[in-house]
């Protein structure tokens, strides 16, 4: 009978430290790292700043902070089709530019991102006073992770004028006089 114990105990114990060694080698959901990609505006022009996107339960956090910025006002922000900042803004700073049209997944009608239609790239306005601004926002039309919606190789583009949220398909919001290219963090 002694064997026996011996053995039931020794087995136990080995189970008991193998449950213990994986223990580790697991993750849940809530451990995985959140999706982030950034972008870094630095402009000939003089705009300077970043741009962050976090995937959220709620959708995707994007947070942009730009100093040095030439035009006070309230200015168009943009994710456009494509990430491509070449065009310089002494060549014109046209619209669409090598970085493409509005990011627009859904074939849309342009307009403010709180109405219905809008482009999923339709930011808005960022209020700048003094050459700086802060523009807090979250769109369920966009996503970090890969996919038809995604950010990551778009470009972020601050305007010089105000988007008028109606005139199609640009908001008329004037030239370029900000871009950086959206990358994964």
């Amino acid at each position: 009978m002694k064997s026996i114990s011996r053995t039931c105990g020794s087995v136990l114990m080995l189970a008991t430290l193998g449950w213990l060694g994986c223990q580790d080698n697991t993750q849940t959901p809530t451990d995985m790292p959140t999706p982030q990609a950034t972008a870094t505006i630095n402009e000939p022009s003089g705009a300077q700043g970043t741009a962050t996107f976090e995937e959220t339960a709620d959708g995707v956090k994007i947070t942009v902070n730009l100093s040095s910025v030439p035009s006070d006002g309230m200015l168009g922000m943009h994710i456009h089709a494509t990430g491509d900042c070449s065009d310089t803004v002494g060549d014109g700073g046209t619209h669409h530019g090598a970085a493409g049209g509005h990011f627009n997944p859904d074939g849309v009608n342009h307009g403010c991102p709180t109405a219905t239609p809008h482009h999923a790239g339709d930011l808005g306005n960022i209020v700048i006073s003094g050459g700086k601004g802060v523009l807090t926002f979250t769109s369920k039309d966009l996503t970090v992770t890969a996919g038809a919606r995604s950010v990551v190789g778009k470009a972020i583009i601050l305007h010089g004028g105000t988007d008028d949220c109606n005139t199609q398909p640009t908001g008329n919001s004037g030239s370029r006089i900000g871009c950086a290219v959206i990358s994964a963090k």
